[in-house]
């Protein structure tokens, strides 16, 4: 395997690591630059959003947010929402601004963090890089 960052073939295989029951990446290290990197795949991301896997829960995610704040219910919007830790933590830090106008959220998915701060009163733009997931934003926000 070649490596990423230098291009030295003078790599080692080190593990697979497995984050999808569906999706699995092999992790090599360069003993040139020292640099852990696995392969390259510019469609990760539009496989993960565009077939049913083990990463759709984010489907879910956005269902749920689209039913809540098509009533209104920003308090049970948040409270789905902070069962994850990860975003939890961003919206506990978000909301500590209050004078925060414009957000910028880099990897929505498929928007249902940025439509939690969009029902807020808040300017978003959610940026991703897979179209599948960007066009259920879209549709569903």
């Amino acid at each position: 395997m070649q490596c990423r960052i230098c291009g030295s073939k003078d790599t080692n295989f080190i593990t697979r690591f497995q984050p999808y029951v569906d999706y699995g990446v092999d992790i090599y290290d360069c003993t040139m630059c020292l640099s852990r990197f696995t392969p390259h795949d510019v469609t990760m991301h539009e496989k993960l959003h565009s077939r049913p896997s083990s990463y759709s829960s984010h489907v879910t995610q956005e269902k749920e947010i689209v039913s809540k704040i098509k009533v209104g219910d920003l308090k049970g919007a948040r409270a789905f929402l902070e069962k994850r830790e990860a975003i939890a933590f961003i919206i506990s830090t978000l909301e500590r601004y209050v004078s925060v106008q414009n957000i910028l959220e880099i990897g929505c998915s498929r928007g249902y963090v940025s439509a939690y701060f969009l029902a807020k009163g808040k300017n978003v733009l959610g940026v991703d890089v897979s179209k599948t997931a960007i066009n259920s934003a879209k549709k569903s926000f």
